[in-house]
């Protein structure tokens, strides 16, 4: 486990890390991501940038990752524009994101909580459904 997801590159790089896998698991934080951010008053660019950014990219390129599954709160009025983000930087750079939703009660979750799950491979990966 990497207690900051922004440090791969670097450790990959220095040879500090060294990991073959062909499935990636991530969860940005949802803070930036969540209709209450508004009402608890919470801003973080920071971790509104992990989500949009293109990272995920970069580091399913320095590891070789074929999948990568992430969970995250499910797009919102205000947040759309963030998953039409990340789905256009995965064109771009030759990825397919793709985004579905599941109830975290039907998996053992203590409530009844809808998350977003995203699946990413490479374009030449990549199966519709």
């Amino acid at each position: 486990m990497v207690p900051d997801i922004r440090s791969i590159p670097k450790l990959v790089n220095s040879g500090k890390l060294r990991l073959k896998a062909d499935i990636g698991m991530a969860t940005f934080p949802c803070q930036s991501q969540s209709v209450l951010k508004e009402l608890n008053g919470y801003s973080d660019l920071n971790t509104a940038d992990l989500f949009r950014g293109s990272l995920r990219f970069e580091i399913m390129d320095l590891l070789n990752i074929k999948y990568l599954v992430e969970e995250n709160v499910p797009p919102n009025p205000k947040t759309t524009e963030d998953y039409n983000l990340i789905k256009a930087q995965a064109e771009n750079l030759g990825y397919r994101t793709q985004v579905d939703f599941a109830d975290a009660a039907c998996f053992g979750g203590g409530q009844s909580r809808l998350r977003a799950i995203l699946l990413t491979t490479k374009s030449d990966l990549y199966t519709p459904t």
